[in-house]
């Protein structure tokens, strides 16, 4: 765990490094984004704990042409804790981390020429290692949404807010992210 906090921190500083370098240069838009960043994670009923992810989308080919800046994309995101969540159960206080990996259909529709909204709707894979009992496995489904603010052709800064729900364990997952993603 403690050195995908290092990982994350080296792409987030290469990705600006690059993202601030490269030109707004006409022509086609770049087809692949890696985004890395930081995020807070706190069962239902439980306090916060705080992870860093990793994220490679890949721009789909259609675009509206009243809005050719908006488009569709697939999204691969990993995420591990670094700090456990915590939630009282009883008279017990429970500690947690968890790894996840998920797969996203995302809309990113611009408002203004920079400013531009997301949505994301897919399945995340879990797996959830608590103090009181063995490591579980869970799929759950996971939407969200948030906005972005386009510095250049090349780098993005990102907000979301999700939820992850309908699993063997009803209670709801809340995550919300912060971070940069650099086209290429």
């Amino acid at each position: 765990m403690k050195g995908m906090i290092g990982y994350v921190l080296s792409a987030v500083l290469l990705g600006a490094s690059l993202g601030l370098q490269a030109a707004d240069d006409e022509g086609e838009p770049p087809r692949w984004s890696l985004g890395a960043g930081a995020a807070v994670v706190a069962p239902e009923g439980g306090r916060e704990g705080y992870a860093g992810y990793l994220n490679l989308g890949w721009r789909l080919a259609y675009s509206s042409p009243g809005a050719p800046r908006s488009y569709f994309g697939l999204e691969l995101e990993l995420s591990d804790t670094f700090e456990s969540y915590r939630r009282d159960r009883g008279s017990d206080r429970i500690k947690g981390d968890v790894t996840t990996a998920g797969v996203y259909l995302a809309a990113n529709t611009f408002m203004t020429e920079r400013v531009f909204f997301r949505a994301r709707l897919g399945g995340a894979y879990r797996y959830l290692d608590e103090s009181h009992r063995a490591g579980r496995h869970q799929g759950r489904l996971a939407a969200g949404l948030g906005l972005g603010y386009s510095i250049n052709r090349r780098l993005d800064l990102l907000t979301d807010a999700s939820i992850q729900y309908l699993g063997r364990d009803a209670r709801l997952h809340y995550v919300g992210s912060a971070g940069v993603r650099v086209h290429f």
